[in-house]
């Protein structure tokens, strides 16, 4: 039981990893519905949450395939 929290643990910092380093570092990620963008003065933020599941789950299909 404690591996599987273990894996799932490490997902999760995987998946976070990659969605604040598509947040920083790639502005011209696609904004797709579902996506949060905040926008104030001298400050934009954008929450690419559709964005990060739909990668996600392209990933865990290229993992599925590859460890199967």
């Amino acid at each position: 039981m404690d591996s599987i929290l273990k894996i799932l643990a490490l997902y999760g910092l995987v998946f976070l990893l990659l969605t604040l380093t598509a947040n920083f570092l790639w502005r011209a990620f696609p904004k797709i519905k579902g996506d949060i963008y905040l926008q104030n003065t001298g400050i934009d933020f954008y929450i690419p949450c559709t964005s990060s599941v739909i990668i996600t789950v392209i990933i865990t299909m290229l993992f599925f395939n590859y460890f199967k």
